[in-house]
C-alpha cells in the first residue's frame, strides 16, 4: 500500500516507511483489557441506540407520528449501510437520499420523509460538528494557540 501511494505521489519507494513501523510499533504496545474492550462496546451500543432515538425524535418534530421502531431501525440501518461508502465526507446526499427512500418505502410521504432526515441530519451531523469545532478552537485558545498541535509537536 505505502509502494502503491509513493508511486503515485512520485516519491522514492522507501518514503515512510520508518514512519509506517514506528506507527506499528507504537500501536502494537496498546494492551486493551477486557473491560475496556467491553466498555467500548457499550459506548459504541449507546451511541448507536441514542442516534436512533434522535432520528425517531426528528420523526416526531415535524409531525410524523406513525413511525416504529422497526421503520426507524431499517431507516437507520440504511442510511448507516451508506454512510460505509466513502463517497465523500460525512456521506452528505448519500446517507440522507438512503433515509428517505427508506422511510417512503415504509410509507411516508415523501415531503414528511425528507423533513425529517434533514432535521436528524441537521442535529446528528451539522450540530454535532460544530460543536466539535468550537470545543477544539475553545481548547485552542485556552492554550493561548489558534490550532491545534500535533501529537508529539
Amino acid at each position: 500500500m505505502l509502494g502503491w501511494a509513493n508511486a503515485f505521489l512520485r516519491r522514492p519507494a522507501a518514503s515512510g516507511v520508518e514512519r509506517v513501523r514506528a506507527l506499528v510499533e507504537q500501536l502494537s504496545l496498546i494492551r486493551p483489557r477486557r473491560r475496556d474492550w467491553v466498555l467500548g462496546g457499550v459506548f459504541a451500543a449507546l451511541n448507536w441506540i441514542n442516534d436512533l432515538l434522535c432520528l425517531i425524535a426528528a420523526c416526531r418534530a415535524v409531525g410524523v407520528t406513525d413511525v416504529g421502531i422497526g421503520l426507524a431501525m431499517t431507516a437507520y440501518v440504511a442510511g448507516m449501510a451508506a454512510s460505509s461508502i466513502p463517497l465523500i465526507p460525512g456521506g452528505i446526499g448519500v446517507v440522507d437520499g438512503a433515509l428517505i427512500v427508506a422511510f417512503v418505502a415504509g410509507g411516508l410521504g415523501t415531503d414528511e420523509a425528507t423533513a425529517a432526515v434533514m432535521l436528524y441530519r441537521l442535529i446528528s451531523f451539522a450540530l454535532i460538528g460544530a460543536i466539535g469545532w468550537a470545543v477544539l478552537f475553545a481548547a485552542g485558545y485556552a492554550r493561548g494557540t489558534t490550532a491545534p498541535r500535533r501529537p508529539g509537536g
